[in-house]
């Protein structure tokens, strides 16, 4: 898909092109990559709550531009409506050549489905569900990685107030 960014438009200026096609690969590649692997070392890695509280800030900045849930849900949305485009960019093209395929029915029956002068049936093919299944892995592990961060960094906050509380208590009592 990278790759037919830059054909998508012959007046739009190369390097303007090639911008678009590096925030694409960017948002749908490098980033999810990245906060992956962020969530791994946040889970994996044993570290102080300060860099803890560091790389969760860090994740959550990056998986907010990260955009591969996004671009799946606009592809399998702009796939079901393809078909309608197609048709309304037509127009009245096709009526002409509609009626004479509904009388008759030997040209028709050679169609498949409703027999039309232009129709689009898109398709998601296997690649597209394997892409969908890993994303929605993906988002999950994250964000019980992110929300198992989140409560290890509150319980930590309040590990440090209780024992903050003590001494001062214990300070009090034997001052």
């Amino acid at each position: 898909l990278a790759d037919a960014i830059g054909n998508v438009s012959r007046l739009a200026p190369p390097a303007f092109m090639a911008s678009l096609k590096s925030l694409y690969v960017i948002t749908v590649l490098v980033l999810p990559l990245l906060w992956l692997l962020l969530c791994l070392a946040i889970w994996c890695l044993p570290m102080r709550p300060r860099r803890l509280v560091g790389l969760l800030r860090a994740a959550e900045v990056i998986y907010a531009w990260s955009m591969l849930d996004v671009m799946v849900v606009i592809l399998a949305s702009s796939l079901f409506e393809l078909n309608q485009f197609a048709q309304y960019t037509m127009g009245d093209e096709c009526d002409s050549i509609n009626v004479l395929l509904q009388e008759y029915h030997e040209f028709g029956d050679l169609m498949p489905g409703q027999p039309d002068c232009f129709g689009v049936e898109p398709q998601l093919e296997l690649g597209f569900w394997w892409l969908g299944l890993a994303t929605l892995l993906a988002t999950s592990a994250g964000a019980f990685v992110t929300q198992a961060a989140v409560v290890a960094c509150a319980e930590h906050q309040a590990r440090e107030r209780l024992e903050t509380l003590r001494t001062t208590l214990s300070m009090g009592v034997h001052g």
